[in-house]
């Protein structure tokens, strides 16, 4: 098959794919019967970049478990729900334990085919998150053989991320596949009334020969606790679109992963309501056992939205929080973190899990900008939840890309510039980012191309801190556990007196400006004038702050000296920069001269 003619026809190609006895043997066809093109290999080899992180495949693996994992109580929920409405066909409690054990047994299986995708490259049943035109289009080379393994060297190396993400799906859908065969086998058996020994008997026999219908239903259990799901009609003809047109795979570099955990977190939501298929389920008209489900999953996923909600009231939860960078710099710098649990003196991300992370994201979200709103704006449920689900959809990384390129469109001064920055940092793999940022764990000033790529290399720390509003550099939180895997992001509470009153009074200073009298500075002389103009700034308001007099003073007159305090020294900053840099008074004094001109 090394061979094909390219030129065959469809029907050629189809009554050749007729006779092969296996998805593998399938796939390997249909990737040899045509040459990639350029594009295919730099889109196959950027992708398998933006994978390379450990923290990917990590956060890949807990989504995965906890899904695996949210699927039992759910099940009990639909089997209490069943019994309620007297179905006679219904899940059975007694079906828990068999998912339970599922668990290890499907671990087993998984292993195995998690081991066989990574080496042959190839999906089961061909859903994977890996959203490529083709797979392998970048050749490998075969260098030897040890022990009838063929070594091959190229595009098998560039596409090890790829390949971890495959085999860790196989594995997850092994578990949901021995999940929903195990609970059909006991359902089954229950239905026919059997006990002791026949009952095993016949457990044992469907789960070793299960039906066509039951490996349908547990192949669907798969992909959809995975998230590989086929999409309908018009997340196809997206996904179509987006192959056949190389550069929009830069704002849809994923389309099938998001679009279901979506609709993961939809269905556990009264949005469920607006399905077409889930008010089908709701009649009864899929089934019994389907009704139940979906109920269950809208009673649960409406039970975890309001406990977020009530957790957000009451400080405990954050959303994505304002959108004003001034006042997300003060909130950031009073230790605060957006889409976390804060328990303790600790912020605790909780976004990085898809499907619940979106639920409990979007009823925080829609506290924050409940509280932002006016009475009769507040009343609006349906605006209320909209803004919540827009809010925490673009938030998610992978979205970020599209609604980057939207901004980016829309007011390129203001966003151009910095798109591309981010653009060109994505051909630094992941992986190699991930590592920088433990041994660099600062942010740096990027005022180009090169800082954006460098940024994101060992060699970050050749660049300029990025300092907060009192010239100090702003330094990275760790993860919960070790930081190189951990998809969990750690904030400490940082009970800063000035930090605190400013969030307290609103009072959100903008940046020091990155020029003086219009001439740019250089990195060097913007730090500088952070530090002067900042450090002053907060030794003066930690001095007035501090008196027992301050809390006696109303608001006004605090944010008046608090302003006052920032202007004045930003001022004598300038001054002090001036003298320390006299090159910028010539600059200034020659852009008059020919202006004078």
């Amino acid at each position: 098959m090394r061979n094909l003619d390219p030129n065959l026809t469809i029907a050629e190609r189809a009554k050749r794919i007729r006779t092969l006895n296996s998805p593998e043997q399938v796939s390997k066809f249909i990737e040899e019967s045509r040459k990639a093109t350029t594009s295919e290999m730099v889109i196959e080899a950027w992708i398998n970049a933006l994978l390379s992180g450990p923290q990917t495949h990590a956060t890949n693996i807990a989504s995965n478990m906890l899904i695996a994992g949210a699927s039992i109580p759910e099940n009990m929920l639909a089997s209490v729900i069943g019994k309620a409405l007297r179905h006679t066909d219904r899940i059975r409690a007694g079906e828990m334990l068999g998912e339970i054990s599922a668990i290890g047994q499907g671990a087993l299986d998984g292993i195995r085919a998690g081991a066989r995708a990574y080496m042959t490259e190839t999906p089961t049943d061909m859903a994977s998150k890996l959203e490529m035109p083709r797979l392998k289009s970048i050749p490998s080379k075969k260098i030897g053989t040890i022990k009838g393994v063929d070594i091959e060297i190229g595009g098998r190396q560039v596409r090890i991320p790829g390949r971890l993400l495959l085999a860790e799906d196989e594995f997850f859908k092994a578990i949901g596949y021995r999940q929903e065969i195990n609970a059909a086998a006991i359902r089954q058996a229950t239905k026919e009334k059997l006990k002791g020994r026949q009952f095993k008997e016949r457990v044992a026999e469907l789960v070793n020969n299960p039906t066509k219908q039951i490996r349908d239903a547990a192949e669907q259990r798969a992909e959809y606790q995975t998230f590989t799901k086929p999409l309908g009609p018009m997340g196809q003809a997206v996904q179509k679109f987006a192959n056949g047109h190389p550069l929009m795979r830069i704002p849809l570099t994923f389309i099938r992963t998001p679009t279901n955990i979506l609709k993961y977190a939809g269905e556990r939501s009264i949005l469920a309501l607006a399905s077409k298929e889930v008010r089908a389920s709701l009649k009864g008209q899929k089934g019994e056992i389907q009704q139940s489900r979906s109920m269950a999953r809208i009673i649960m996923g409406s039970s975890i939205a309001a406990g977020a909600y009530k957790l957000a009231a009451e400080g405990m939860a954050t959303g994505g929080g304002p959108t004003d960078p001034k006042e997300r710099a003060i909130m950031y710098a009073t230790g605060w973190q957006p889409y976390s649990l804060k328990i303790g003196n600790m912020y605790y991300s909780y976004n990085r899990f898809g499907g619940f992370g979106n639920i409990v994201g979007i009823a925080a979200d829609m506290h924050d900008i409940a509280d932002r709103m006016t009475d009769p704006e507040a009343d609006d449920i349906g605006m209320l939840l909209a803004s919540s689900i827009a809010k925490n959809v673009t938030s998610q990384t992978w979205t970020k890309s599209a609604s980057d390129i939207i901004e980016a469109v829309s007011d390129p001064d203001r966003y151009g510039d910095r798109y591309i920055q981010n653009l060109a940092g994505t051909v630094v793999p992941t992986g190699v980012a991930q590592v920088s940022r433990i041994n660099d764990p600062y942010l740096r000033e990027i005022n180009s191309v090169m800082d954006a790529i460098k940024s994101r290399t060992p060699y970050s720390t050749e660049l300029p801190y990025r300092r907060d509003r009192w010239g100090e550099p702003i330094k990275l939180g760790g993860s919960f556990g070790p930081d190189l895997i951990s998809p969990i992001y750690l904030s400490k509470i940082n009970r800063d007196p000035v930090n605190i009153e400013l969030k307290k009074l609103g009072v959100f200073p903008a940046r020091v400006p990155k020029n003086i009298r219009g001439i740019e500075l250089t990195p060097k002389q913007y730090e500088d004038f952070q530090i002067y103009a900042g450090r002053s700034a907060k030794m003066q308001l930690d001095s007035m702050i501090g008196q027992d007099g301050w809390s006696s003073l109303p608001d006004f007159a605090k944010r008046e000296y608090i302003t006052k305090v920032i202007d004045r020294t930003r001022d004598m900053a300038r001054k002090v920069m001036l003298l320390k840099y006299p090159d910028i008074m010539r600059q200034v004094n020659e852009a008059r001269m020919e202006e004078l001109k």
